[in-house]
């Protein structure tokens, strides 16, 4: 249920490249453009969403762990079950949910990185229209830029999905492990069965928005990669 495993091969290699295509303009020493920063940042908002991708699956794992550690095809096992196992197990949901909570913090964090550089980029082109003299230069910038604009509220709206989503998601499996932490044992482990397994299944709409989500991500860095000395 990784984001590898659903996403298309010729995607994921898009984003192996997309390092190089921020870097090489700056290969002669001159300082990056506004249109490569925000790139840079687009790079870096995937990485998170990927990092967001791969927490939603170490949660998912870590309570498929602690669900499977007091059933046996589906039987509550009262006996043989040590209370240490369970102890792991729920150390497990709770590490892999902190992280959770963390990959979060990192999506809002590239999020706001790449909304300043968008708006630093979209002001400067607007600088450089007032300048222009000839219509038919002025024309032909603001085709790009308006694509690049409306380029980038698709991409923002993708996003909001995701992260809605995600945040669901944080507040359903957090809810659990308080739960969980009043009840240790096998029976109350096994009387949340039903709840966990739903909260498995609840990742994977989860991990589809954010595979749109960087789908989106591509398509805005291949309206970048055109957009000239904007």
């Amino acid at each position: 249920m990784t984001l590898h495993r659903h996403f298309p091969a010729n995607a994921l290699l898009a984003l192996a490249l997309v390092p190089t295509l921020v870097l090489a303009p700056g290969c002669g020493g001159t300082a990056a453009r506004p249109v490569e920063k925000t790139m840079d940042q687009t790079s870096r908002l995937v990485s998170a969403y990927e990092s967001l991708s791969g927490r939603t699956d170490g949660v998912v794992t870590a309570l498929e762990g602690l669900r499977g550690s007091v059933e046996s095809e589906g039987i509550l096992q009262r006996e043989r079950v040590a209370t240490g196992d369970i102890e792991k197990g729920y150390k497990s949901v709770k590490s892999a949910i902190s992280d959770l909570m963390k990959a979060t913090k990192e999506v809002e964090s590239a999020r706001s990185g790449l909304k300043s550089s968008v708006e630093r980029q979209l002001k400067k082109w607007d600088a450089d229209l007032a300048t222009f003299e000839s219509e038919d230069l002025r024309r032909a910038m603001l085709t790009r830029r308006t694509l690049t604009a409306e380029r980038f509220t698709a991409l923002s709206n993708e996003l909001d999905r995701a992260d809605l989503m995600s945040a669901q998601y944080v507040i359903e499996v957090s809810a659990i492990e308080r739960a969980l932490g009043h009840d240790l044992t096998p029976e109350g482990v096994g009387a949340l069965g039903s709840v966990l397994l739903d909260a498995e299944s609840h990742a994977t709409p989860v991990t589809n928005a954010v595979q749109r989500a960087v789908a989106a991500a591509h398509e805005y860095v291949s309206t970048l990669s055109a957009s000239g000395d904007a």
